[in-house]
């Protein structure tokens, strides 16, 4: 992943969510562990991602859609165990 810029509109995988990248340093080393970028969710909280770990954090593609949730059964459990 390239360096991403302020104001840039991201997706950050483990939640699947869409931030907005609020600060990059200038001058860091992409195996720097002491270099974060700041995003902020559309909730307004903000969190440090660390640049050593920016492709494990962030992706440039938009959110996966959730597979919809199965139906339940209308057999219970314990309907199933007699028969």
């Amino acid at each position: 992943m390239e360096k991403p810029r302020e104001g840039d509109v991201l997706t950050f995988i483990p939640a699947n969510i869409l931030v907005t990248v609020m600060h990059v340093p200038k001058y860091h080393d992409a195996s720097d562990s002491n270099a974060v970028i700041i995003v902020q969710m559309l909730s307004g909280h903000t969190m440090p991602v660390p640049v050593s770990k920016l492709d494990k954090y962030l992706t440039e593609a938009p959110p996966k859609l959730n597979p919809a949730p199965a139906k339940p059964t209308k057999k219970s459990f314990f309907g199933r165990l007699k028969g």
